[in-house]
This record gives C-alpha cells, structure tokens and sequence, in this order.
C-alpha cells in the first residue's frame, strides 16, 4: 500500500485530486487500537470519536454492511490502521477486514468514517487532527473492499459525510483556528460525485469551540450543535439547524434564517439553554423519525468532561425529540461518564432503541462499561432495559456504533478495552435482538464466521 507522512502545508486546503489507485491490504483478523488522552478518557477506541459518521453503512443491493474501525497491527504495534470490514447478510458472515491506511500515530482521533455513493463505491474519509493530514478514498469497484483510490490529502478533523440522491458529497469538517488549537470551527463543502473537492469554496457554519452531529433525510440536512468555549473544557448548550440546499443555507427547526457563521453562546437554533442551567452536553446521535423531524441522543451531566467520577453525577441518557413544533426532552437512563456514548434508531414499526454502555463495567467512572439495549414504544417518553447485552466483562465496552440504514442482522458493533492501562482490544457486533457476536482476532480465509457470545 502507497504511505504519504509528510507534513501539512498551506496547499492542504486546496482541492487535490490525487487519483492514487492501490491495492488495499488484506487484514488478518479484527483488533482495536487502544488509546488514551490526558485522564478524560481511554480504552478500546476503534470506534471512536462520536463526531466522525457514518462509520458503517448497510447497502441493501449488495446485502452487506460495510463498517470502518481503528485498528492495530497483528504485532501489536500502536500505529493505528484504517481499517474496513464487511458483514455478509444472506451468508452471516463476516469478510476478512482490509487495511486502508497505515498511520504513523495511534491517535484514535484519526479514524475514518465512510459513505457509499448510488453506485456503490465505498468512500473511506480518513480524519485528521493537528498535523496529521487527512485522506479521502473511493473503492475502485462498486461493494467491494480490495482496491482503493486515493483522491485528496487534505487537513480534515471530524469528518461527517452524507450523499445526496443526486450523487452530490456532503463534507462536514472542523478546523482548529487561532494558534493553540483550541478553537474549534465547523465548515462544509459540497462535491459534485466526490472525486474532487474544493476546500477554499466552503462554508464556515460556526466561529468559537463546538462540536456537531449531522444526519441527511430526504435531501433535508440536520445539523446539532454544542458549544464548546475556547480555553475550556465544558461543552454546553443545544443548537438545531437544518439545510435544504446541501449546507449552503441554514435555517432553525421552524424555518427561520440562521446567520452564518453561528456566533456561540447564540440565541439562533438554540433549544435548551444548558447554560443558564449550569450543566453540560455531550452529543452522542442524530436520527430523524419517519416524518422528518430531528431526534438527538445525548449525555446530561454536572461537570465537564475532566471531571471524572462521582463528581461529575448525576449524568443521564437524553432524548430530545422534534414534532414538527415543538421539543420533548426525555431521560433514558444514568450514567457514570461524560463519554458513556451509544446510537439511537427507529424501526419501521416505530419501535425506539438506544444502545450503549450505560452500566458500569469493570472499571466505573471510566470510559463505556456494560452494553444495555434499550427500547421505548411511546417516542421517547419511558424507557426499558430490553437486554443487557454484556456483563461480568474483563474490559469496558465503548462507543457502540449503529449502521445508517440497518439491517436486522447487524444492529451495532463496538469494542473493548482496558481503561486503566494499555491492553487488547476486541471487536463485537450484535442484531437488532441484542444476540452478541465476537469478531475473530485471526483470520486466514476471506470469509469467516462470527463468534456467538453466550
């Protein structure tokens, strides 16, 4: 596989089209890149940070999830790889995982997300942070993991990637202004089938820190927003705006004009004033119910996100729910972390699940726990455990991932890992009943069958 280190310059916001095509690597098993940072979180991180999405998307013509994960190498090397797998729906298998990108850095922050275009050609949107650059990638034949090509190497921090049904890509990425780093501002760009980008052309949505979920319904754009002030570490408030024209507009949840950029802390989309309650938000998911209206999934809690343990409690599980007029905010559970972090879905028969690890795992009040699904039949309004679906585990359980347009088979998939000190990391999926599989750390033939977790 090609590898690019080299350092970012003033061309990275630039559109480059590189078209490097390459043979992608083929994995040998499924294993997670552990990663830590600063005390406020560590652990089995290949899923992680909850601000990159998609990470997994069910293509209905091909009967196949695709999933992308952070991986480390059979070596235990702590250089994070890029990593994708497949699930095969009719055979209940999963493919050998192919490996993307390998990175000189095991900075989790760095995962990529994807997106599958009409055609079926997997885009892999590799992140970056800091001075490590980020990556676009297409594969070179529709469903199909083997071979890429690389089409940009650009700086790219959490990236959210949504492809309209006229085939035009929409990028949403955050840039890291004002020297130190710690101004976080959110940008957007358009491309027209994905292979070419123009970064000098995009949109600045928000000045000041935040951090940002998106779901696209229906041509319509759903944006959610926290602030996050410079030079601190408590993000607060809850903004949402939408786009009928692929985030060159925006408006709030009753069609009124939002004035770009967003100036945080703002009146404009905002729906819940955390602020003036003296409490802080992490978002966790954005969905939108069968009439189009936003749901969001998010953790509530007392302090900010250095402010580990009991300290920080009581924290819980919301919902937030848009009826077409006004917000319903529901609990679904308490917590013991700030980045206790799960996904929400609807099913056609308008059944709600949430799932995540909200119990406590081996280490409490520390990243993720015990995986628990949870189901509501009155939109959000209570709550019930439908299943716990891990306990009496030997590492915490974190960021479970749901794919956009799933598929029963394969309802979410996350991974594990000691939050105390550097360990393994294994990798789990389960179905929309809550069955739990393993994904073998070794793997010899192309196709594999998952372990069923008793």
């Amino acid at each position: 596989m090609k590898r690019f280190t080299g350092a970012i310059n003033t061309m990275l916001f630039l559109s480059c089209l590189l078209t490097t095509a390459f043979s992608a690597q083929t994995g040998d098993g499924y294993r997670g890149i552990w990663y830590e940072i600063g005390g406020a979180y560590s652990g089995g991180m290949a899923t992680y940070p909850q601000h990159q999405m998609p990470m997994a998307v069910y293509a209905p013509a091909a009967q196949k999830t695709f999933f992308v994960y952070g991986g480390e190498s059979a070596d235990g090397r702590e250089n994070l790889q890029m990593m994708i797998g497949a699930f095969d729906h009719q055979k209940k298998l999963l493919a050998n995982p192919t490996l993307v990108r390998d990175c000189a850095t095991n900075d989790a922050h760095a995962n990529p997300c994807m997106a599958i275009d009409t055609k079926g050609h997997i885009f892999i949107y590799c992140a970056a942070r800091h001075k490590f650059s980020g990556r676009i990638y297409r594969s070179c034949k529709p469903y199909d993991i083997s071979a890429f090509d690389q089409l940009v190497d650009t700086y790219m921090p959490y990236p959210q990637a949504w492809i309209a049904d006229d085939g035009r890509h929409f990028l949403k990425y955050t840039r890291y202004n004002k020297g130190n780093g710690s101004v976080r501002e959110i940008y957007s760009t358009v491309s027209q089938d994905g292979t070419a980008w123009d970064f000098k052309k995009s949109t600045k949505i928000a000045n000041d820190g935040h951090y940002a979920a998106t779901t696209l319904h229906k041509g319509r754009l759903w944006m959610t927003l926290n602030w996050h002030k410079s030079g601190s570490d408590k993000r607060t408030n809850l903004y949402v705006i939408r786009s009928d024209d692929l985030g060159t507009s925006w408006q709030t949840t009753d069609g009124k004009p939002v004035s770009l950029p967003m100036n945080f802390p703002e009146t404009s989309g905002l729906i819940r004033d955390y602020l003036t309650e003296k409490k802080f938000i992490y978002l966790n998911d954005l969905i939108t119910d069968a009439k189009g209206n936003p749901v969001i999934l998010y953790v509530e809690a007392s302090g900010g996100s250095k402010s580990q343990g009991p300290k920080g409690d009581p924290r819980r599980w919301m919902t937030a729910r848009y009826d077409g007029k006004q917000w319903h905010f529901h609990p679904i559970c308490t917590v013991d972390h700030n980045y206790d972090y799960g996904n929400l879905r609807i099913d056609t028969k308008g059944i709600w699940r949430a799932i995540g690890a909200t119990d406590a795992g081996p280490h409490p009040y520390t990243t993720g726990g015990e995986v628990v699904l949870w189901e509501s039949r009155d939109t959000g309004v209570t709550w019930k455990r439908a299943k716990a679906l891990t306990k009496n585990s030997q590492r915490n359980h974190s960021y479970v991932r749901v794919p956009t347009n799933f598929a029963p088979e394969f309802f979410g998939y996350w991974a594990d890992g000691d939050t105390t000190q550097c360990s393994e990391s294994d990798l789990y999926f389960c179905d929309w009943d809550g069955n739990l599989f393993r994904m073998p750390r070794k793997i010899a033939k192309p196709w594999v069958q998952p372990i069923p977790v008793p």
